[in-house]
This record gives structure tokens, C-alpha cells and sequence, in this order.
């Protein structure tokens, strides 16, 4: 369950940081409209901390972005847990080329779809 939980806030913060991005804002301007450190938006948006929904409710609020479209589904967060590892896998196979571990990584991708 850790990897999982662990890929669940990555994919938000990378939400998060993604619509802050599209209304231009700073992570200071984020931090200081939520009252939140920037310091802590930053963790939030690299999936290093697990803010509370109260928070996840104000960051959406402020971006203009509704909290559902924020958190991934089950079977999202799966298939880049999937994903990971299967990148994992083919970086551990030292004797292909890299045009060869992308076909692969393509061919692994279409699969999960």
C-alpha cells in the first residue's frame, strides 16, 4: 500500500502543479493565498507530503480547479505504479539499446490502456 499511497500524492501534486502553473502563479503566490508555506507547497506538489483534505480543498479552491478532477482514480494510480515498474525492469536490462526499451516501454503502455 506505501507504493500506492506514494504514487497517489505524486499524481496530485503533479495536478496541483500543473493548474498552478496555467494560472501562472508562483508556488510563493499559491502559498500565500492558501496560507500555506511555500515550502510546503513545493512537498505537496513533489508527493513528499500528504496534506489533509481540508488543504487539498483550499489549494483547488484557489486554483480554480474542481477536487474531483484533482485526485486520480484506483486504476489510474495503478497503471503508473505498473508503469514504474516496468521502467524499473527495463532499466535493469543492460543489453538492450535505448530504442529498443522504449518500443518495449510502448508496447508495455498500449497493454495497460
Amino acid at each position: 500500500m506505501k507504493d500506492f499511497n506514494s504514487t497517489l500524492y505524486k499524481i496530485i501534486g503533479f495536478r496541483i502543479k500543473e493548474a498552478r502553473h496555467r494560472l501562472e502563479y508562483s508556488q510563493e503566490d499559491l502559498a500565500k493565498k492558501t496560507k500555506i508555506s511555500r515550502a510546503s507547497i513545493s512537498n505537496i506538489e513533489l508527493g513528499r507530503h500528504q496534506p489533509p483534505l481540508h488543504v487539498l480543498y483550499d489549494i483547488s479552491s484557489v486554483l480554480n480547479f474542481d477536487l474531483q478532477q484533482l485526485l486520480p482514480t484506483f486504476s489510474e494510480v495503478e497503471k503508473q505504479i505498473s508503469t514504474k515498474e516496468y521502467r524499473n525492469i527495463l532499466r535493469n536490462i543492460s543489453h538492450l539499446d535505448e530504442e529498443s526499451k522504449k518500443s518495449i516501454e510502448e508496447v508495455i503502455k498500449n497493454l495497460n490502456k
